[in-house]
This record gives C-alpha cells, sequence and structure tokens, in this order.
C-alpha cells in the first residue's frame, strides 16, 4: 500500500468540518450555510434555475435521517435532473459498507439524534482526488421543486445520505450541473481510492474469439475474488439512448453491478444437454442497481410494453439469456444446487460464452 493513502484528508476550501459545527451548534445555535456553495442558480450550473427552491431535510420530511435502516442499492433512485452515471455509481456504492463508510465518516457521529440534538446543518463526506482524500463540508440546503428533491435521492423518504453524498460530489466539482459529462468509472475511483481499469468487449473482439472470451473469464474471476468493484455498461452512441432498454430489456448507458463470478459444474445435471462436451461453464452474476422491473425515466410498465414489445421483469432475465428450451426448463432447485442464485431483486444470471457458440446453443 502506498503511504500516503493513510494520510490525513485535504480539507476541501480549508474548511474544518469540526470546528465549523462547533461554531454553529454551541456558539451561534444557527444552522450552518455554505458559503463556498450557496444555494443560487451558480450551484446548480444552470441560469434557468428560478422555480428551484432549496429547502433543508426537516423541511421536505418528518425525522430525517441519514440512514433508514439497511443501506441498499435498491434506495438510489434518479431525480428529474440527475445524471445518470452519478446515479449507477452511488448505486454501486451502496453495495459495499467499507466503502460508504470510508466516503461518510463518522456516520453514526453525523447522524440526526434527537437526543443528543447534535444536529446543525452541517455534514462533510470524503473523495480520493489527485492520490489523496479530500474532505468536502456541505450544509443541507438541498434543491427541490414542489419540495421534491431535483437530483439523485432515496427511495425511503427520510433518507438523506445520497443526496448529500451528490451535492458534496457536485461541491467537489464546481455545480451540479459539471457532473453531467462525467464517467463511471472515474466516480468509482472518487469513491474507493482504487484503480480503474476499462475494457471495451467489442473494440477488442471478445464477444467473437473463444481464446480472449477465456482470458477475460479469467480476469473477472481473479478480480471477484480480490473483491474489486466491477460494472458492466452497455454503451450508447447518443444521449437519447441513454436508460432505454435493448431487446433483452436491459437498460443501455446504465451499469450493472457484478456481484458473482463462478465456473459453474454441471454434474449429473440437465445442463449437460446445453453444453455437450463440457464439465463446467463460465457465469456471471448482474445486478441492475435500480432493483427489479424499474423503467426508465417517467416512462411505465405499460408504455414500454406497447412500444417495445416486452414484459418481464429483471430477475426473468436469467431464462432470457439463452433462446434455448432446455435453458427455460432449468429447475429453480437445480439452479440453487449449482450456485445460480439471485440474493436480490435485480439480479440476473449469465453464461459467458462466445456469439459463435451461442448461436450453437
Amino acid at each position: 500500500m502506498r503511504k500516503n493513502f493513510y494520510k490525513k484528508p485535504v480539507k476541501f476550501k480549508n474548511q474544518n468540518y469540526e470546528k465549523l459545527h462547533k461554531h454553529y451548534h454551541d456558539v451561534l445555535n444557527a444552522l450552518y450555510g455554505d458559503p463556498h456553495f450557496p444555494p443560487t442558480s451558480s450551484s446548480i450550473g444552470s441560469s434557468d434555475a428560478g422555480s428551484i427552491k432549496w429547502n433543508r431535510p426537516g423541511e421536505i420530511c418528518s425525522f430525517p435521517c441519514l440512514y433508514a435502516e439497511q443501506v441498499s442499492s435498491k434506495s438510489v433512485i434518479a431525480g428529474r435532473m440527475s445524471s445518470n452515471w452519478i446515479v449507477s455509481a452511488l448505486s454501486v456504492l451502496a453495495t459495499v459498507g467499507e466503502l460508504y463508510h470510508k466516503v461518510i465518516p463518522e456516520y453514526r457521529q453525523q447522524e440526526w439524534d434527537p437526543e443528543n440534538n447534535n444536529y446543525a446543518g452541517i455534514f462533510h463526506f470524503r473523495f480520493w482526488r489527485f492520490g489523496q482524500w479530500v474532505d468536502v463540508v456541505v450544509d443541507d440546503l438541498l434543491p427541490t421543486c414542489d419540495n421534491e428533491l431535483l437530483f439523485t435521492q432515496s427511495s425511503v423518504q427520510n433518507e438523506f445520505w445520497i443526496p448529500l453524498v451528490e451535492k458534496a460530489y457536485a461541491k467537489l466539482h464546481g455545480s451540479y450541473e459539471a457532473l453531467a459529462d462525467g464517467h463511471l468509472a472515474d466516480a468509482l475511483v472518487d469513491f474507493t481510492g482504487g484503480v480503474s481499469e476499462t475494457l471495451d468487449l467489442k473494440a477488442n473482439d471478445y464477444n467473437e474469439q473463444e481464446d480472449k472470451h477465456s482470458i477475460l473469464f479469467e480476469k473477472l474471476l481473479e478480480e471477484f475474488k480480490d473483491h474489486s468493484v466491477m460494472c458492466s455498461v452497455i454503451t450508447i452512441s447518443s444521449p437519447s439512448q441513454m436508460g432505454k432498454r435493448n431487446e433483452m430489456g436491459l437498460s443501455q448507458g446504465h451499469a450493472y453491478a457484478i456481484t458473482f463470478v463462478k465456473k459453474v459444474k454441471m454434474g449429473e445435471t440437465s445442463l449437460r444437454k446445453l453444453f455437450r462436451g463440457r464439465e463446467s461453464f463460465p457465469m456471471v452474476r448482474l445486478r441492475d442497481p435500480r432493483g427489479d422491473g424499474r423503467m426508465s425515466g417517467t416512462e411505465s410498465r405499460s408504455s414500454n410494453v406497447e412500444q417495445n414489445g416486452y414484459a418481464y421483469s429483471t430477475s426473468q432475465l436469467t431464462r432470457l439469456c439463452s433462446k434455448n428450451r432446455e435453458w427455460s426448463r432449468i429447475k429453480d432447485t437445480e439452479r440453487e444446487r449449482l450456485g445460480l442464485t439471485l440474493d436480490h431483486d435485480g439480479e440476473f444470471c449469465t453464461c459467458l460464452t462466445s456469439r459463435r457458440r451461442r448461436k450453437k446453443l
């Protein structure tokens, strides 16, 4: 490990959370307002922000909290002005406790506590930037319209770690609008302090070449064993494709977290008919961070069915990944015995085979 990984975080804008909290809570007995990221259109980054009102969590709901019960990627949902890659990054972050606890330091002390009355409208979060952790202080004034949050938020109405982390990240970049053109890999580096590596499966011909396909799986397997954070994204050629589902029901431009990489041994199973001449097959389990059956944007399920001709949930994609009848006939008990289990809503398994081999199945 690098020695500077353990250095104290650098204070962004030279703002000291402990001193500011003590001054506002103990001396002024007032709620903090951040002069470096004020509740104005400059923080949004757009001049057309006249209808936006900045509210504190206590004005949005009763009994606000940082965390509501168990943190889950399913709770991360997009607001009308969210950047999709931020939604994906926060969804991935929510699945790894040791990571979001690093981004949200002293999370228990920052929690709203009616008994200790420690609340002062100020929070701080940490991001890895240019080889060091940076501590970013924010107030909890959040942009709303008709008392609804405009950016990324929790599906639990009184949970606010998601919009507060996003606000701190927007402050680090200069404005919310500055996050629009970001990349998922960059956010994951900022959230973890790790090093990113991007593999373009199409450009590197992983789909067609069986030898490259095997190398890819072994790499995924190794990284999974090392507890690396891995995601898969269907690339898009234009912004209009973002969030639209392809013929398999997968959201284009959105990140799917890889939650499981494994060689599944067939033994005496019905899969022998599907994978003739093989003792095992490579399996990858993916998870839709938006949960099971969610549609993109404001589209309803019925409208998607009418327009795209499909009506199935994300978990059903396990059976849809192959058109072979034998695959669809595998019983749930057999899947469980083979280790093809789905631990969360929105998960599905796919066999990592080349396109040429899939055509034969």
